[in-house]
């Protein structure tokens, strides 16, 4: 007993504020990997929701989806529900495109489509967008800006004719298409997933 209490004596002795660290670094380990497993979960359980009918039935308003396409992982890319509709904006309808990632990040990134617009299928004014946002977990979002065009360049959709400008859908390029279309996604965001978009940290 008297070695044994010796050798107790001499073992240095974890002082109160390591241990205090030492349980607060464990419990916060232990929350990350309980958040990302219940984010991984409910992401799961959405896809199970990608389709028009599903989506509709979320009722976002102004919002009409056309099409949903639960679209596998493919390298570098994970599974994500490929979403295409419009967005009714008064007297006019802005088309979109959206895709909700398998392990959302949390967060919505909304694409410019750069020039006059005129599709949905655009790729991002900028390339680096286009490659990482999936990978990383963001939903996107982009518009048409309210009309069709193969040419971003020409501008003549703002005319209905020769010195008569189309007002509903010139409002929409310059405006109203991307605000309506960025709070119609988010509410699909809130819907699909059951949480609100974060906002951006500056780095």
């Amino acid at each position: 007993m008297t070695t044994l209490k010796r050798v107790a004596a001499t073992q240095p002795r974890r002082s109160a504020p390591n241990e205090c660290l030492a349980r607060l670094l464990a419990i916060a380990a232990i929350a990350v990997l309980t958040i990302s497993a219940w984010m991984a979960g409910v992401a799961s359980a959405a896809m199970a929701d990608c389709s028009a009918a599903a989506l509709n039935a979320l009722r976002v308003d102004r919002m009409t989806v056309a099409s949903a396409t639960d679209v596998s992982a493919a390298a570098p890319n994970p599974e994500y529900c490929d979403v295409r509709g419009s967005v009714d904006t008064g007297n006019n309808q802005a088309r979109f495109r959206i895709q909700l990632p398998l392990n959302w990040n949390g967060k919505l990134l909304f694409y410019g489509v750069g020039g006059t617009g005129g599709s949905e299928l655009a790729s991002s004014a900028n390339p680096v967008d286009g490659a990482e946002a999936l990978v990383k977990g963001y939903a996107t979002a982009i518009t048409d800006t309210g009309h069709q065009n193969t040419n971003n360049a020409d501008a003549s959709f703002a005319l209905i004719a020769p010195g008569k400008v189309n007002k509903p859908v010139l409002d929409d390029y310059l405006y109203r298409a991307a605000h309506l279309v960025t709070v119609a996604a988010k509410e699909l965001l809130k819907s699909f997933y059951g949480t609100r978009p974060a906002r951006e940290t500056p780095p």
